[in-house]
């Protein structure tokens, strides 16, 4: 399950439900083989027990929900669930053009096709988060709230939102659980 089932609307994530320039995103977080290759050494999750690492910080994650935040001018949040403050709304992309001012990893303003399923606005209220680790357990993590400072949510850690990023879009972060 690549869509989380309390998503705005569910999509068709299939290769012949998009055309194949199209770039399919899912709005849960997939950890497994991933890895940062912005600098030397850092690691990646292969199997089951791995961690991948990003600065000093290891990360047993496996998957987790989108916890997205932006600080450009105002703050912009993009998640895997609504916040129950009801402050987001649906964003939802089927095959569609869309210009990059937002995490896809290449320099502001190229468009591109996307299909996507996410909660998004320029602000949120606490939301539960959800992710599994390689050690096989999964964590509810409740009211977690939005902020770019360690202080602000102690429970998650701030990592780019690219595993190259080289400045590309250094506005935008994953707030991850810190187990």
């Amino acid at each position: 399950m690549l869509i989380d089932p309390l998503s705005p609307e569910k999509i068709d994530l299939s290769q012949e439900a998009s055309r194949p320039e199209t770039r399919v995103y899912s709005n849960i977080e997939l950890w497994f083989g991933w890895q940062y290759t912005d600098a030397p050494g850092r690691k990646g999750v292969c199997r089951m027990g791995d961690q991948w690492s990003y600065e000093e910080r290891r990360f047993s994650l496996l998957t987790s929900d989108t916890n997205g935040i932006s600080y450009i001018s105002n703050v912009a949040v993009q998640a895997t669930h609504a916040d129950p403050d009801g402050v987001e709304v649906p964003s939802v992309f089927r095959d569609e053009l869309v210009v990059s001012g937002t995490p896809f990893g290449l320099p502001i303003g190229t468009a591109l096709d996307a299909t996507w399923s996410y909660w998004v606005g320029n602000r949120r209220g606490p939301l539960d988060l959800n992710a599994s680790f390689t050690d096989g357990s999964v964590t509810r993590y409740g009211r977690v709230v939005a902020g770019n400072k360690p202080e602000d949510e102690p429970r998650t850690f701030r990592v780019p939102w690219n595993a190259g990023d080289t400045g590309q879009s250094p506005q935008w972060g994953r707030y991850v659980p810190t187990q």
